[in-house]
This record gives structure tokens, sequence and C-alpha cells, in this order.
């Protein structure tokens, strides 16, 4: 099972970066770098869980999900690992979350 950490203040445009190791997510295993194809952005995190992507993000609540199953009930079982592993928070002061995209995200 995952484990769901945080973070404060992530800033994409400064560059910061989001590493996934292949044997966490392990349904990224094949890939060589993240495909932009396992990528989405829901509105929800019930919407995250019916979502066919890897890896969703609802910017409304700041949680990102692996979801290996698809579009299968739920995240998939506790095994495989699936379900919220990360609340990005706004920074101390307040400044909204800046918007994830594919690029922000590297397999290791």
């Amino acid at each position: 099972a995952l484990g769901v950490d945080s973070i404060v203040g992530f800033d994409r445009l400064g560059g910061d970066r989001l590493l996934l190791a292949r044997d966490t997510f392990s349904a990224l295993a094949p890939f060589t770098s993240f495909p932009s194809s396992a990528f989405a952005i829901v509105n929800g995190d019930d919407n995250a869980a019916r979502s066919p992507y890897l890896i969703v993000y609802n910017p409304q609540s700041g949680n990102l999900f692996y979801n290996p199953n698809g579009i299968d009930p739920g995240f998939a079982s506790t095994a495989d690992g699936g379900g919220k592993f990360l609340q990005i928070l706004p920074n101390s002061m307040g400044t909204s979350l800046t918007p994830l995209s594919p690029s922000v995200f590297q397999l290791i």
C-alpha cells in the first residue's frame, strides 16, 4: 500500500518535479519516461477512481492518485498500491497551487 505524503508550495514553473519509482508504481514500469497519456486532471476525488489514467490529479483538493486498475471501480487492491499517494498544498503565504502537467513527473 502507498503512504500519503504532502508537499507544501510545489512550484512546477520553478522546476519542482515529482519522482515516481517504477517498483512502487508498477504499472509505469514498462516506460522509459513518464508517458503524457498516463496523466489526467479530474474534478472531484470520486472521479479519480473512475478514470482510465494511471496518475490522476484533483486540483481542487490537491490530491494525487495512482489508479493501476483503470476504469474498474476503486483504485485496485491494497497489494497493487492504488489510491491517494500525495496531497499538494499551497505555500504558507496561501499562494494557489500551480497546475500539474505530465512534464513534472520523472520515473526512477
